[in-house]
């Protein structure tokens, strides 16, 4: 009898985990996107530079195609928003200061393309880049 028990639990509880492990299964994968699941809407990214105080922000909105390049900090320095598209490095530059306004480029990638987004600060339009930040990963 006490061995039935101990074998129907186990029995039990190994019929519940492979129904969750189903279920899970079978549930739609959800990214870390306002929109929805990957593969169907996409998903935005978006970085900031590793200053302290953060001076550029980069964005790239899915829909539409968007890449962004803003200066958020009145320091002197530019944003330059990079973004890797299929071996191919695309860049925007907002050099006319923290005045609240973000340069762009409205591109066409193909839909499901998984991009990957940088930012960093530059003195200049020919200076060295500095205080980058990580790829983060996007899908146009």
């Amino acid at each position: 009898m006490l061995n039935g028990r101990v074998i129907g639990k186990r029995a039990a509880t190994l019929g519940a985990v492979a129904a969750f492990g189903l279920a899970a299964w079978a549930q739609p994968s959800f990214a870390a996107s306002l929109d929805g699941p990957v593969g169907t809407y996409g998903v935005n990214a978006s970085v900031l530079t590793s200053d302290s105080s953060p001076g550029g922000q980069g964005i790239f909105e899915h829909d539409g195609e968007i890449l962004r390049a803003c200066d958020i900090e009145a320091d002197g320095l530019r944003a330059v928003a990079y973004l890797r598209v299929n071996g191919a490095t695309l860049s925007v530059h907002d050099s006319d200061g923290a005045n609240g306004q973000c340069a762009y480029a409205n591109l066409s990638i193909a839909e499901n393309t998984t991009v990957e987004l940088r930012v960093c600060l530059r003195n200049g339009p020919s200076g060295a880049d500095q205080s980058c930040s990580v790829w983060r990963q996007g899908v146009a």
